[in-house]
């Protein structure tokens, strides 16, 4: 299967079937299976930049 059939396959996965269905196959999907190429990779002026940001609990 090549690249632009997966991403078809992808987003027939997401658009055509059910809310609890689309759940399942997204779980059964191994890390492999997922595209990750749309993502730039994270350098280190990312984390130079970067800010850890930590929500207060509410009360």
């Amino acid at each position: 299967m090549n690249k632009k059939e997966k991403n078809i396959n992808r987003d027939k996965l997401l658009l055509d079937m059910p809310l609890e269905e689309r759940e399942r196959k997204l779980l059964e999907m191994s890390d492999q299976d997922i595209d990750f190429s749309d993502i730039p990779p994270l350098d280190d002026n990312f984390f130079k930049n970067a800010k850890l940001l930590t929500e207060t609990p509410k009360s």
